[in-house]
């Protein structure tokens, strides 16, 4: 289950009876809910606060659903919008899917289902946060904080497996370490933060002068590799 409280949702129907019959019914389920009968005010409050969920009904004053789609995936892309719509505004329902919609709500409201989907919603959003954690701890474990080069831990994985696609593929690879020269005397004679520089400045060198299937790393501290594949 999601943490319902930290999840922030919007509602937004021009009729004030659906909004508080839907506000109520989510509240009691823990969610902190915002609830809104002007499309226009909607957009506003968006700008200023993201939302974990937006749902809203298709036919509103000032704005269509299908347009107020499109404004608020704009704003806030990340958002995840479910429509309410009553049988003959399907094919709207499903107009405003193709424009970013993640599901639709048919009316009147199954205040079960309502729940139902609301919790899928907020679900998937967790899944996709967890997914981004675990792809950024695993980035930084891979890569020198100071330069954004490989770092000598994952060098050592990149190079077994190099080495094993050589073999089974029966290719070549070459392997380029490089050093700075007297780098010492720089942190000596200007300070740790100019020698900090200059290691940035020759890993973006580095950087551009590698093809897209070679692997340039920090080995040590003023220390480089670069494992140059099917070269």
């Amino acid at each position: 289950k999601t943490d319902a409280a930290e999840a922030k949702i919007m509602v937004v129907d021009d009729e004030e009876g659906i909004v508080l019959l839907m506000k109520s019914e989510l509240e009691d389920h823990g969610y902190n809910v915002t609830g809104c009968t002007d499309p226009e005010q909607a957009i506003e409050k968006i700008k200023k606060v993201v939302y974990d969920l937006i749902i809203m009904d298709l036919k509103m004053p000032k704005i269509s659903g299908v347009e107020f789609v499109k404004k608020a995936k704009e704003i806030s892309p990340k958002t995840d919008i479910v429509v309410m719509t009553g049988f003959p505004s399907v094919e709207t329902a499903v107009e405003c899917m193709k424009n970013g919609a993640a599901d639709y709500l048919a009316k009147p409201i199954d205040l079960e289902y309502l729940n139902i989907i609301v919790e899928k919603s907020l679900y998937k959003r967790v899944l996709e946060k967890r997914a981004a954690e675990r792809e950024y701890f695993e980035h930084i474990s891979r890569v020198d904080g100071l330069t954004g080069l490989y770092n000598n831990k994952f060098f050592h994985e990149l190079l077994d497996a190099e080495i094993s696609r050589s073999d089974r593929y029966k290719y070549s690879f070459s392997l380029t370490m490089i050093d700075i020269d007297d780098f010492k005397k720089i942190n000596d004679n200007y300070g740790h933060q100019k020698g900090d520089a200059i290691l940035e400045e020759i890993a973006s060198i580095l950087k551009s002068l590698a093809r897209k299937t070679d692997s340039a790393v920090r080995y040590g501290g003023e220390e480089f590799a670069i494992i140059l594949s099917q070269t």
